[in-house]
């Protein structure tokens, strides 16, 4: 009889150890088809408007500013956002990598403390600049809503302003897309 338990609580262990070595797999494919779709879509924003770097988010911030038109101010849009995006990859790598120092904090404090400076300051100093890009973002927002509104499209003109507002945190911008939202709806 115990033989029969040993062997019912070994295939029920193997059927666990399976199922766990399947879930596993199956969470890695999922990784990976996440990440294959994430890369495509970098791919496709980057074909579609240019590398965003820093130069080609002020020309065409200086474009959209000089044309005032609905394409040009969703280009300059499209790139701030996708150079706040790519700076907040390395602010979340330097984030995470903060937080395995902690982990680890007990086992080497002297290191901790040096490394913990150093990335600390870096990733503050790429959040800033991923808020700073969020911020230029949400000011083309306002500035295609202005234009929709002066084109009669009131839904288009709110959808931006709201979009601006709820995804902003500067006071500027708050109060531009306030009065803008006010104006559109005619709010008194």
């Amino acid at each position: 009889m115990s033989k029969i338990v040993a062997t019912l609580f070994m295939i029920g262990v193997s059927y666990t150890l399976l199922g766990q070595q399947q879930e596993k797999q199956v969470s890695i494919r999922r990784l990976e088809s996440a990440a294959e779709t994430q890369t495509q879509e970098y791919l496709a924003s980057f074909e579609t408007d240019g590398v965003p770097t820093l130069g080609a988010v002020k020309a065409a911030l200086a474009k959209a500013k000089a044309e005032n038109t609905i394409e040009t101010w969703m280009k300059a849009a499209r790139l701030a956002n996708s150079y706040s995006n790519v700076v907040d990859v390395l602010s979340e790598h330097y984030l995470s990598y903060y937080q395995k120092l902690q982990q680890g904090a007990a086992t080497f404090p002297a290191l901790q403390q040096s490394a913990e400076k150093l990335y600390t300051k870096e990733q503050r100093k790429y959040d800033s600049t991923y808020r700073s890009y969020k911020t230029v973002r949400n000011d083309c927002y306002l500035s295609i809503a202005e234009l929709y509104l002066a084109q009669g499209n009131k839904a288009s003109a709110l959808s931006y302003t709201m979009t601006a507002v709820e995804l902003t945190g500067g006071d500027e911008l708050i109060t531009r897309g306030e009065a803008l939202i006010k104006k559109i709806i005619e709010y008194e």
